[in-house]
């Protein structure tokens, strides 16, 4: 019987400080990671009700397969 512990990360990309952010949430697996869901953050702005999102699952299987290269390509 084989166990697995998953861990939620966050990732945080950004081109300068103060800018806008893409934040992605993460579920963290032994050999890979799965994003679960896109933020597109400013932390300079406050927003009472903002816009969390949509699930990654739902999102055009084009856009998910391009938002993977775009965070692998930085974690390397």
């Amino acid at each position: 019987m084989c166990f697995f512990t998953l861990a939620c990360l966050l990732v945080d990309i950004s081109k300068c400080q103060g800018g806008p952010e893409m934040e992605f949430l993460c579920s963290a697996w032994p050999d890979h990671l799965e994003i679960q869901k896109v933020f597109l953050l400013n932390r300079d702005k406050i927003i009472n009700n903002p816009y969390m999102g949509p699930n990654f699952r739902k999102m055009n299987g084009k856009l998910q397969k391009t938002l993977c290269h775009y965070l692998q390509a930085r974690g390397k």
